[in-house]
């Protein structure tokens, strides 16, 4: 008996977040919506976690305990496992910008310090940026995923250097990115 008859998936990622569970979603543009499955390897229930969303970013944690997510307008969320929200965040920025762990009850984000409505116009998000059409400059808030406190820790600028963080992995309470 196929588990899967037809399903027709576009440029997919790949999470094995336990033994058992293997997430998949497809990478997403402005012009196309993505989608977010899980598949339970024991007893092989396959379920649609997101529904289409044209423009929305996903990005597991490097530990897989969690998921960071944003589509347009300024739409970011972290998320556990079960895809359910954690913590309310009061930024918007990319999910490559940020990584944590459930168990260290923390999360760094860079964060792009706002643009302006001139900047936007005429930009495909997140296309352009994922194409490098544009870069930012970013702050950096530390998240505490218990009380939901959030602080900038570090202020981007020209003083204190520009950086348009991607690829955050953290390790040891230290943040690495590219």
């Amino acid at each position: 008996k196929p588990l899967i008859q037809d399903l027709r998936l576009k440029d997919v990622q790949f999470v094995f977040t336990s033994s058992s569970q293997i997430i998949f979603y497809e990478k997403s543009s402005a012009d196309y919506p993505a989608r977010v499955w899980s598949l339970n390897t024991k007893t092989l229930a396959f379920n649609l976690l997101i529904n289409g969303e044209p423009g929305m970013l996903l990005h597991e944690s490097s530990d897989t305990t969690l998921f960071f997510r944003s589509t347009a307008p300024n739409n970011f969320l972290i998320l556990n496992r079960a895809f359910q929200e954690i913590t309310p965040v009061v930024f918007a920025t990319l999910p490559s910008k940020c990584d944590g762990s459930e168990s260290a009850k923390t999360v760094f984000c860079f964060v792009p310090q706002v643009f302006s409505e001139e900047e936007l116009q005429g930009l495909s998000l997140p296309d352009d940026y994922l194409k490098n059409k544009i870069y930012t400059n970013d702050d950096v808030y530390s998240i505490n995923l218990d009380s939901g406190e959030t602080k900038k820790i570090f202020q981007g600028g020209a003083s204190a250097g520009i950086f348009d963080a991607k690829n955050v992995v953290t390790a040891n309470n230290k943040i690495y990115f590219m």
